[in-house]
């Protein structure tokens, strides 16, 4: 009896389900749904109307429109978004997606929960070409934007550009990328062309729009003090000239420029192989512009010392010069002279001088007036990193009197974020007490 109870007992267990208890129902299997419920995008409108069966769109913007997020919505909260390669939150704004002049397809791929089933919604942005860039002045004023600062190109607000009349910068500096090698780089850090939401170029693009919204244009400065030049890295790799252009090509296509520059310093002066390098490529970039009908100003900004340029320096503008670039102005660095120069002024002009007439030994063609149309001087607002040299705005009046009466080419000055009042050496400040864009407003008449 006690066995056929046992058994009845074990035939009850099992068909209860075992001793795991529970009982319920069994989990949904994972969503297979990777439609949208809704679409989004900053500017412009989205045609035709958003409907989650429809996966291609189009959206017109404005020629300064330089980037365009977009907001998709899933229809399922376990979906995962991508907006144009980059992770995108379901129903927020994606990361600014820089624009081609032309048309970009921006796609957004949706994938279900279940990790297989996938769906892409296709935006296709037309952006028109913007009208060509404002002549430049037969005198300009270009001031270097420190493009490395943060908030990127901050200083180029509408209210800036607006409320001091600049017209007219030098963005610096391109070197190549400290990620990816022979690629070039903002600061070497926010690569060109992409389109990446932390080290992207969008900033620069749309900075670089807004000066020429307001009927000016800028000059992109390859180089500087900091990160490795493109002409050196691509030297030390064993590189042509044609692979050198085709990388400064890249800029150029990227911002539709019109202007180059090439600040040459520190080591980088002295390396005279890299130094032929740059020079056939930039006389490659010269000509590949002039058969597309179109002419690639150029300018080198060198160091400098009140006598003129060094062996060094001379021996770059030597280089270029051999090779046929043609230059619109020989740009020197009035700054840093590690002499304790007491009068700045004075020194930047003495640079000036001797530099006019270095230009005349290295072109004798060149008159006196040919040769003033050819300089530019930069020198470093306020405080100096050499100790005491101090640029005060009184040098800055004797300079521009000089530049004027001898009809140079350019004024500039480092940086249009230091010309503010501050105290000490700064990167945002010029350690003098003065009117916020006093520097600016007293150079920015020179231009004509």
């Amino acid at each position: 009896m006690r066995r056929l109870l046992a058994v009845l007992w074990l035939v009850g267990l099992v068909a209860c389900g075992g001793g795991g208890g529970g009982g319920g129902p069994a989990p949904a299997p994972p969503s297979a749904e990777a439609r949208l419920s809704g679409l989004g995008v900053s500017a412009g409108v989205l045609t035709p109307a958003f409907d989650p069966a429809t996966v291609a769109y189009g959206v017109d913007v404005d020629a300064a429109t330089a980037t365009l997020a977009v907001t998709p919505t899933a229809m399922h909260a376990g979906a995962t978004l991508t907006v144009a390669g980059a992770a995108a939150a379901s129903g927020a704004a994606s990361a600014p997606v820089a624009l081609a002049v032309g048309d970009t397809d921006v796609v957004v791929e949706v994938t279900a929960e279940d990790g297989a089933t996938r769906r892409s919604y296709t935006v296709a942005v037309h952006r028109p070409a913007p009208p060509p860039p404002a002549p430049l002045p037969s005198r300009m004023f270009s001031p270097f934007v420190d493009a490395g600062l943060w908030p990127i190109l901050g200083a180029l607000s509408d209210a800036v550009l607006d409320a001091e009349d600049v017209r007219h910068v030098h963005l610096g500096f391109v070197v190549e990328n400290a990620w990816v090698a022979l690629e070039p780089a903002w600061a070497g850090v926010y690569g060109v062309g992409s389109t990446d939401a932390v080290t992207g170029d969008a900033p620069f693009l749309a900075g670089i729009e807004r000066v020429r919204a307001h009927g000016g244009d800028v000059a992109v400065s390859f180089g500087g003090a900091a990160g490795l030049e493109l002409a050196t890295a691509f030297q030390r790799a064993g590189k042509s000239a044609a692979e050198l252009q085709a990388a400064y090509q890249a800029v150029i296509d990227r911002y539709a420029l019109a202007y180059v520059d090439f600040d040459i310093e520190g080591f980088h002066v002295a390396d005279t192989a890299s130094v032929a390098l740059r020079s056939a490529a930039i006389r490659g970039l010269q000509d590949a512009a002039a058969a597309a009908g179109r002419t690639l100003k150029v300018s080198l900004t060198l160091p400098v010392m009140p006598t003129g340029l060094d062996a060094n320096g001379r021996a770059v503008l030597a280089s270029a010069l051999s090779a046929g670039v043609v230059l619109d102005a020989v740009n020197v660095m009035c700054m840093d002279y590690g002499a304790g120069t007491a009068d700045m002024g004075k020194a930047a002009i003495d640079a000036g001088e001797a530099l006019v007439a270095q230009l005349r030994v290295l072109v004798p063609s060149l008159d006196r007036a040919a040769a003033c149309r050819l300089v530019g001087l930069t020198p470093m607002i306020g405080i100096n990193d050499t100790a005491p040299e101090t640029f005060t705005l009184e040098d800055a009046a004797e300079v521009l009197a000089w530049a004027d009466t001898n009809e140079i080419r350019m004024l500039s000055m480092w940086s249009f974020q230091r010309d503010h009042p501050g105290t000490g050496l700064s990167s945002t400040a010029s350690g003098l007490a003065q009117d916020d864009f006093a520097f600016t407003r007293l150079f920015a008449p020179f231009a004509r």
